[in-house]
């Protein structure tokens, strides 16, 4: 068994190689390890001018189905794993920044969903975590991009996303909305919070005030998030220290 292997002795021999060689040499090894010559296949993509959406969505599908199949003891390198698929398209931002913002997002929905729907054993809260962050990234495409979320996908997520506690990564998300989806997102919200602000102490309640307020917040209705929180000293604070980082 290869117990050592010499970087540097295999880097001057790789050098030595036409960029043909080189080619083959990659396909010929990603034939019998996929999952290697997905992720050269990955990068050229992201590299490239045209960026071809479907082709990272089918990577994230791929990626998230698998979820079902990681035990406990697999998946911090799992999300690792998805880690590394986030990074590629976060590189995709300075250059295709509307197609990055479409992709990043698509992948939080679907992480969203795959934390709901898959039997992954996130004890140790990775998944989660990797949730949370992927909202930095996603936020920043779309500020970058003006892309525009679909307002009924960004409830359906928010409301999915609190019920596994990793609802954080939409404070990044409302933070860089366009002013027009803020103002359809109120309304959704506004019919959401209408269903639950009777059950004051519930988690629902909670959560539904806070979407709210910070839409609010976001939108400069000073008067009326303040009317949201009224009763909630903390929840006021929380709001008040996210308007100032807006």
């Amino acid at each position: 068994a290869i117990t050592h292997i010499d970087n540097e002795k295999t880097r001057k021999y790789l050098l030595s190689k036409s960029h043909d060689e080189l080619a083959d040499m990659i396909i010929r090894h990603g034939i019998s390890h996929p999952k290697f010559l997905k992720s050269v296949a990955s990068e050229a993509h992201a590299s490239s001018s045209k960026i071809e959406t479907s082709f990272f969505k089918s990577e994230i599908d791929d990626l998230l189905n698998s979820a079902d199949e990681i035990s406990y003891h697999e998946v911090r390198s799992y999300v690792e794993e998805l880690g590394e698929l986030a990074n590629r398209i976060k590189g995709m931002i300075k250059k295709q920044p509307f197609a990055a913002a479409e992709i990043l997002w698509y992948f939080l929905q679907r992480a969203i969903v795959t934390i709901e729907a898959a039997g992954i054993d996130d004890s140790d809260g990775d998944f989660g975590d990797f949730i949370i962050e992927l909202g930095g990234p996603c936020s920043e495409a779309i500020r970058v991009s003006g892309y525009a979320p679909d307002s009924k996908e960004i409830v359906s997520s928010y409301f999915k996303a609190t019920d596994y506690g990793v609802e954080d990564c939409f404070t990044f998300i409302l933070k860089s909305l366009p002013h027009s989806t803020l103002e359809n997102l109120e309304i959704y919200a506004q019919d959401q919070f209408a269903r639950v602000k009777n059950k004051k102490n519930s988690w629902d309640s909670v959560s539904a005030r806070y979407f709210l307020a910070a839409i609010m917040a976001r939108l400069g209705k000073r008067r009326e998030y303040r009317e949201i929180c009224k009763g909630d000293n903390s929840l006021l604070k929380e709001i008040k220290t996210f308007e100032k980082e807006n």
